[in-house]
């Protein structure tokens, strides 16, 4: 079973006819585009962004698969939906 981050805890009680969560990597499209067709989204909050710059000097292929790669497979999916 997925856990939920605690940071979010507060949004599923104050939403939960609303607030469903769902762990999974953003660069997959089919999983992306599943979400779009089961559920009616009709607004979308991304938080998978990378965002320790430091790290990003270092390693930069997992700031261009998320921040990069992974935007497109959301906006692209939405666009589609």
């Amino acid at each position: 079973m997925q856990e939920m981050p605690p940071v979010l805890e507060d949004v599923a009680k104050q939403y939960p006819e609303r607030y469903i969560f769902k762990q999974g990597d953003i660069c997959d499209t089919e999983l992306v585009a599943s979400l779009f067709a089961e559920y009616e989204i009709d607004a979308v909050c991304h938080l998978a962004a990378e965002s320790h710059v430091d790290r990003s000097i270092e390693g930069p292929e997992a700031f261009i698969r998320t921040n990069v790669n992974g935007t497109f497979t959301l906006l692209d999916a939405a666009r589609k939906a």
